[in-house]
């Protein structure tokens, strides 16, 4: 038999470096080594509140400046509290988890209350844009109305006309006005007790003067289904109500009640007798 040593060294040589390669050292395990620092706990971390409050006057339009708005929230036992700048910006800051009535209030415009969850952590809570219309200081100062003929032909029904007059300044594009007027017999006439409702809301008068003219065909009272006597007395309450771009709902606090729109401001009671 014929040994071939060249080949069996070759093969030798191979193992012994394959686990050469391979060989692990298993030395004595040291000491473990001292406790390090506790990382922060990101779930109750406190982190802040922001937003961006924008101020509208009582006619609908942007208010020139956004400052002065008084933000506060209940944490535990204090009160955190911001004041947005002139851009409308707040921060409520260091607030931890949990779930927050932010107040928005500024004298001389409704106020608000705004119900929050914060999930506390790294991050910010941001909660967009919040709206503040300036409060209804509009009055009315006085009612007059008169009847006319219909511009019809072969209309014999009669035209009622009323004439809002109010305060402030004159009607124009940028000062609107709009009221809700509420028809009856009875002299308890109000929102919600009325034989006919009209509204002025969409088609605001801007002539540059203080006084609403209304034109209201008496047929549209029969055509409702209201037929009064001649010589009836009908009692109208009018009402000033916020223009139609501010139709949103308001906090007031002095009845801790959430208030709808239409909300409403100033009013006055008036009569006129049925003539027809």
């Amino acid at each position: 038999m014929n040994i071939n040593y060249k080949n069996i060294f070759v093969l030798l040589v191979f193992l012994s470096s394959f686990y050469g390669c391979t060989k692990k050292a298993n030395g004595i395990v040291g000491p473990t080594g001292p406790t390090g620092t506790s990382g922060a706990d990101g779930k109750n971390k406190g982190s802040a509140i922001t937003g961006y409050v924008n101020l509208f006057d009582q006619y609908g339009e942007p208010d020139s400046s956004n400052v002065g708005v008084n933000i506060s929230a209940q944490s535990g036992d204090s009160i955190v509290s911001a004041v947005s700048d002139s851009t409308g910006k707040f921060v409520l800051p260091n607030l931890s988890i949990g779930s927050y009535d932010l107040h928005f209030k500024k004298n001389g415009f409704d106020s608000l209350k705004n119900y929050v969850i914060h999930s506390g952590g790294d991050e910010d809570k941001f909660i967009g844009i919040i709206r503040l219309n300036e409060s209804l200081t509009t009055n009315i100062t006085s009612e007059p109305f008169s009847f006319t003929s219909s511009i019809f032909p072969n209309d014999t029904n009669l035209v009622l006309q009323v004439y809002i007059n109010f305060s402030g300044p004159p009607a124009t594009r940028f000062t609107r006005r709009d009221f809700n007027l509420y028809f009856s017999r009875s002299v308890s006439v109000s929102s919600q007790n009325y034989d006919v409702g009209v509204t002025t809301i969409g088609s605001s008068e801007t002539d540059n003067s203080n006084q609403y003219a209304i034109t209201e065909y008496l047929e549209n009272f029969i055509n409702q289904g209201f037929h009064y006597a001649k010589g009836d007395t009908v009692y109208v309450k009018t009402y000033v109500v916020p223009v139609g771009s501010m139709w949103t709902s308001w906090f007031n606090y002095a009845t801790n009640q959430n208030v709808n729109y239409p909300y409403f401001g100033d009013s006055t009671l008036n009569y006129f007798t049925w003539p027809q």
